[in-house]
């Protein structure tokens, strides 16, 4: 059911901004393990926000780390938090992440690298 709702997400957000989803140009490892952590992290939801830390959007990224990892993907530099970023945009930050070698940001997901 996961897949499906975000597939559809995926669909709207490439549809909405007329631009090309990140997710379909990355490599289908990273993305089926960033599926996996938004299974597991945010259910789908954008703008979810941990109400115990500062972890908010589809990925949870804790505030700091959304900082560290979006001052290097030139759409993300306006949103202090991951859950103020488009989704398409916190999928950019989180395969930039996932990229450099990110994968310990979600450790403790079930969603391998460290599970």
């Amino acid at each position: 059911m996961i897949d499906t709702m975000i597939g559809a997400l995926v669909e709207t957000v490439a549809q909405s901004d007329r631009q090309p989803h990140p997710a379909r140009s990355a490599p289908s490892t990273a993305v089926q393990f960033l599926r996996c952590v938004i299974d597991h992290e945010s259910g789908g939801d954008p703008k979810a926000e941990n109400p115990h830390s500062s972890a908010s959007g589809l990925f949870q990224f804790l505030d700091s780390t959304w900082r560290g990892n979006a001052r290097w993907v030139d759409s993300a530099r306006g949103f202090a938090r991951a859950s103020h970023a488009p989704a398409r945009v916190q999928w950019e930050v989180a395969l930039h992440s996932v990229s450099k070698g990110g994968h310990s940001n979600w450790v403790g997901t079930g969603c391998g690298y460290g599970t």
